[in-house]
């Protein structure tokens, strides 16, 4: 897409995944995807170099860039490219958990030499917008999404997000981040039911609670949603109305 040629400058509407350090996302399977990616949006037996939506995406790149390969409303795209003055705005959709930069290049392909317009910008989840001089001569853009890993623990932000973790601490849960996503990851799907109230009564002014625990990560459902990343879910056992004339608790 050229914007005005009085600015003489062509943009590409794109977004490119590109590769963290290795180390940086939790593959165990060695699939060249993460694993907890796989399980937020169940996409286990998508391949890397395919599509699934249709949104011009690869897989490996939806995966990168934390964006869900089964909606082609969900991807990094360029919102608008416009010239303001001496400027050129470029705004975005950002990713909670990774980070951005603009690259600019003389002429655009695979074969180009895309140079840093900017630093890195962290994402946000939000619309950024980022300003920058207008060219002096034809300039081609795209936006590059990387992963971040804040405290270097092996677990990237993204999917620390997604786990309920603190992506700028490494050791809240005892041997570190890694070693808690590795374990979660590899257990098997043990279900607890646990009754944190001392009893459930029918005469009870107040609801129990019954918690339902489990021990891996794998989305659990039925009459309990136990979601992806959580450990748990409480339900609240409200009593019958009539119970509480003249009835006698059960526990």
């Amino acid at each position: 897409m050229k914007i005005s040629p009085a600015a003489c400058a062509a943009i590409v509407l794109a977004w490119r995944a590109m590769t963290a350090p290795v180390g940086a996302v939790v593959d165990l399977d060695g699939g060249g995807v993460g694993d907890v990616w796989r399980l937020k949006f169940a996409a286990a037996g998508l391949a890397g170099n395919a599509g699934a939506d249709g949104d011009g995406k690869s897989n490996a790149d939806e995966a990168r860039a934390g964006t869900d390969p089964k909606s082609p409303l969900e991807t990094l795209r360029v919102h608008s490219v416009l010239r303001n003055g001496g400027t050129i705005e470029i705004r975005w959709g950002t990713v909670a958990g990774k980070r951005h930069k603009v690259q600019s290049a003389a002429e655009p392909g695979a074969a180009a030499n895309w140079t840093d317009a900017t630093g890195f910008l962290d994402g946000s989840g939000a619309e950024m917008m980022q300003a920058l001089p207008l060219p002096g001569g034809r300039t081609f853009y795209r936006v590059a999404v990387y992963e971040k890993d804040s405290d270097s623990d092996g677990v990237d932000d993204w999917e620390e997000l997604q786990l309920g973790l603190d992506p700028n601490e490494d050791h809240l849960h005892g041997a570190g981040d890694l070693a808690y996503v590795t374990a979660g990851l590899t257990a098997t799907n043990v279900v607890t039911v646990l009754g944190p109230s001392v009893a459930l009564a029918e005469s009870a002014a107040v609801p129990g609670l019954v918690t339902v625990a489990r021990a891996g990560y794998v989305a659990l459902s039925g009459s309990v949603v136990v979601p992806f990343g959580a450990k748990n879910a409480t339900i609240a056992v409200t009593q019958n109305a009539i119970a509480l004339v003249g009835m006698r608790a059960r526990t």
